[in-house]
């Protein structure tokens, strides 16, 4: 190893620290509440030296989030690795797509992710975005091909173009991801349930969403009159 991926290799581990040492932060604090220099000292850095790695705090939520994208393509390609049919691959999909994302939220208390998730691009840079980018495809890519499996399986309807439905279930995802926490933690306020309650009651909503994406591609009586291919 030289000199410049030694240095290289010590940037990452010392950004590792300190991202590390964000998430300790953020869980105690949210986003809103954390301060750098409370996130700087966690990690055993002076204010100053945070600079060195990190911009800004939201460039520390970029890497987390980056990181959640790393695990969620990682969790999809072992799903599309397994030997089961389309329909099953979707439905796993579709869950590991939201619960990792939930995860993340809850976990670190990234509330203003939630209400920005749309406006993702706010909390990523450049870098990020073109990282961020590069994943979404491979993701996007696994759902294409399932999509053509299920067609070929005899099980999704063929008049619908994989590209274009794969981008269609996406969006859904993270529609999903922006709207539920909010809508059943006022059903917790509304009904006083419990946080387990919530969940398995979240269990149910999700299952009825997935349930409609399935019936969706399933559906060999529906033809769009719109053409739509996306690249």
């Amino acid at each position: 190893m030289n000199k410049e991926e030694r240095k290289k290799k010590e940037v990452e581990f010392k950004k590792g620290i300190i991202i590390d040492a964000a998430k300790i932060i953020f869980k105690k604090k949210g986003i809103c509440g954390a301060t750098i220099s409370e996130i700087a000292r966690e990690a055993g850095f002076a204010k100053g030296s945070f600079y060195l790695y990190f911009m800004s705090k939201d460039d520390i939520i970029s890497a987390i989030i980056l990181e959640n994208d790393h695990d969620l393509y990682q969790i999809i390609k072992e799903i599309s690795d397994q030997a089961i049919s389309a329909s099953d691959k979707i439905y796993q999909f579709s869950f590991a797509f939201h619960s990792t994302r939930i995860e993340m939220i809850e976990k670190y208390q990234l509330d203003l992710f939630a209400n920005n998730f749309l406006g993702i691009d706010k909390f990523l840079s450049n870098e990020y975005l073109l990282e961020a980018g590069e994943i979404k495809d491979k993701i996007d890519k696994i759902f294409s091909e399932t999509i053509k499996q299920g067609q070929e399986e005899g099980v999704f309807n063929q008049a619908l173009e994989p590209t274009v439905i794969t981008q269609i279930i996406h969006s859904f995802m993270n529609g999903l991801v922006v709207k539920l926490p909010g809508c059943l933690q006022e059903y917790i306020l509304n009904k006083k349930i419990s946080i387990e309650e919530f969940r398995v009651e979240r269990d149910k909503f999700l299952q009825i969403a997935f349930d409609l994406i399935m019936a969706g591609l399933t559906n060999k009586e529906f033809v769009s009159n719109n053409i739509l291919k996306l690249k």
